[in-house]
């Protein structure tokens, strides 16, 4: 590992041969002075990624370094093998189907250097629609919590990963990678762990593009595939709920299920809310004197049963 790298961006990737140029082009060109290295980590493309990466590769020896899996390892540890592979102080990320917007090195490396109590930045990121080749741009202020990080990140991921940028001594210090090879998302569970050791802070500007594609799983269109994507969200809640001795945990893993469950009303995926209400425990929601929770739950099951668009629906208490 090199000593004066104070920068590692991780980037991964698998078959993005039509987006990869885009991605590195858009690191490339930050304009800033730090010391900085791009490490990237190829899942085993069977496109012509590998191709582009190696030319890259050879263009700038000093800055890029490519690790290619002989075999796909997924999404998590191709991750935390990159992530071991990285020597900087700084840790930032971007998918190689993402790109990041001119000056997000800069600002977050001006504002991470003079604010040493601070171990997570992130910022606003607009939206690249793939289907409609349009960009969609997020004039939204960053989420920040009310209550803390830790608290707010239980109820679900607000974080988004490419605007990210985190100091590397956390993971050595906090992340068990036994443990979190197990998860099913590397970005999510990392963020929850760190919530609980150091301050996290927000940029109110946009700092990078996100391409959605109806094969993001977050927001895919299979029902299966959602399903799963929200079961691995409970997991990760769940063990948090455990490890960080939540008071009433069960009240509160009813309370995120609601919240799977509302959204998939919302988005008229009745199978997905009904799979998802089953598991909800009215004896706990009873237990807890909530009524506007129980009543939550009735309601939840009746917009099921006759198929009606939930709206207004609110989690309260």
């Amino acid at each position: 590992m090199q000593d004066n790298i104070l920068i590692s961006v991780i980037v991964l990737t698998y078959n993005q041969e039509g987006t990869i140029r885009q991605t590195l082009e858009s690191i490339l060109t930050q304009d800033h002075t730090f010391p900085y290295e791009i490490v990237i980590g190829d899942d085993g493309s069977s496109d012509h990624t590998i191709e582009i990466l190696q030319t890259y590769q050879e263009k700038f020896p000093n800055i890029i370094k490519l690790y290619v899996n002989e075999k796909n390892l997924g999404v998590v540890k191709n991750y935390y093998s990159i992530l071991d592979r990285c020597s900087g102080k700084y840790i930032m990320l971007c998918a190689g189907d993402d790109y990041w917007l001119p000056g997000k090195i800069s600002i977050q490396m001006n504002f991470m250097e003079t604010n040493p109590k601070v171990g997570v930045l992130y910022g606003v990121c607009h939206i690249y629609d793939t289907d409609k080749k349009m960009l969609i741009e997020n004039r939204n202020p960053p989420v920040i919590p009310k209550s803390s990080y830790f608290d707010a990140l239980l109820e679900g991921n607000f974080i988004p990963t490419l605007t990210v940028c985190y100091r590397r001594e956390l993971y050595t210090k906090y992340i068990n990678k036994e443990i979190f090879l197990g998860f099913l998302m590397e970005d999510y569970p990392m963020w929850l762990e760190f919530s609980q050791h150091t301050d996290f802070a927000a940029l109110p500007q946009a700092v990078a593009v996100y391409r959605m594609s109806p094969l993001s799983l977050s927001g895919s269109a299979d029902e299966e595939k959602y399903i799963q994507f929200n079961k691995a969200v409970i997991s990760i809640q769940q063990y948090f709920l455990s490890s960080a001795k939540v008071i009433n945990p069960e009240y509160k893993r009813a309370k995120l299920l609601m919240h799977i469950c509302i959204n998939s009303l919302l988005n008229e995926k009745y199978i997905i809310a009904q799979y998802f209400w089953q598991q909800i425990s009215l004896v706990t929601l009873i237990k807890s004197f909530n009524l506007n929770q129980i009543l939550n739950y009735l309601q939840i099951k009746l917009s099921i049963f006759f198929r009606k668009r939930l709206i207004l629906m609110r989690l309260t208490g």
